[in-house]
């Protein structure tokens, strides 16, 4: 069969179309996105360093910030507990990190003076809880690791939730 000049151009235009189309497939790397940071204010500019997953080297992941579209490492919540603060503002200020993958090894983000940024690790506080109950229907918990514990209290469960206590 013979093709006449427009349908080679059709058959033509049709291959680049496929070509672009398959080029930019577009996989979804495993993981969440942090959330959001808060900032203070608005900024006026809007950037993209990335347009999906695939323009984002290693695990990392496009996620929009703040009208930025940026590469992050996916959400994680690293082991240990943020440093005491003894500055308990209630005045929101700007955050550096919202979650620990954003931070370097052996730091987590935790707040500090109205803001999250990233800080050295706190290992798990001295002493136990003692031996965690089987429970069958979990009750809400009113902690989440040693963290949100004051003093050398730890987050323990001694019934089917989980509270600061003194620990053994």
């Amino acid at each position: 069969m013979k093709m006449n000049g427009i349908q080679a151009s059709l058959l033509g235009l049709l291959i680049c179309v496929v070509a672009l189309r398959t080029s930019s497939a577009q996989t979804v790397k495993p993981g969440m996105c942090p959330p959001e940071r808060f900032f203070e204010s608005s900024f006026l500019t809007i950037t993209r360093e990335c347009e999906n997953d695939n323009k984002c080297t290693g695990n990392k992941k496009c996620c929009e910030d703040n009208g930025y579209s940026i590469c992050k490492p996916p959400a994680e919540e690293r082991a240990g507990t943020c440093p005491e603060n003894p500055n308990k503002t209630t005045e929101r200020r700007v955050d550096f990190c919202t979650s620990d993958s954003e931070c370097a090894p052996g730091s987590k983000c935790c707040l500090k003076d109205g803001g999250k940024t990233c800080l050295p690790s706190v290992g798990e506080k001295k002493g136990s809880c003692g031996k965690q109950p089987y429970c069958l229907i979990a009750e809400r918990p009113y902690c989440n690791g040693d963290t949100g514990c004051s003093g050398d209290e730890k987050c323990c469960q001694p019934v089917c939730t989980q509270k600061c206590m003194k620990p053994l």
